[in-house]
């Protein structure tokens, strides 16, 4: 009696689950077709924003875009991964990304390799 009302409730929890995956992914599909980018956690203020001026750039033979997520292998030795959120051709080239702590501003000269690790709207692209 009880395995079976658990097995119900497991059977419910997944499907819910499923469908919960499913819409979240239309909605990301709908933000793509209609070219708006969605970043979740983003430490960008106004000014940062209004500094970006392109939201594609070639940098080290790849394009990136905003949203792509990136792997950056500095001359300093040090390296730095997080999400793209755009490019400022005017200040130096430099390229503006989100971490898990905080806002990284990149000079494209202190970049030695650049890899990504997942391209924005990579599962769409059939």
């Amino acid at each position: 009696m009880q395995i079976n009302f658990l097995i119900k409730i497991t059977f419910i929890l997944l499907v819910l689950s499923i469908l919960g995956y499913i819409i979240s992914v239309l909605k990301e599909k709908i933000s793509l077709i209609q070219g708006t980018i969605v970043l979740k956690n983003i430490k960008a203020n106004q000014d940062t924003i209004n500094k970006i001026d392109s939201i594609e750039m070639e940098l080290k033979n790849k394009l990136l875009r905003t949203g792509d997520e990136v792997k950056l292998k500095l001359f300093s030795g040090k390296v730095v991964k997080g999400i793209v959120i755009g490019f400022s051709e005017e200040e130096n080239k430099t390229l503006f990304m989100n971490t898990k702590t905080k806002l990284k501003e990149v000079k494209f000269k202190d970049i030695r390799k650049v890899k990504i690790i997942s391209k924005y709207g990579k599962f769409f692209s059939f």
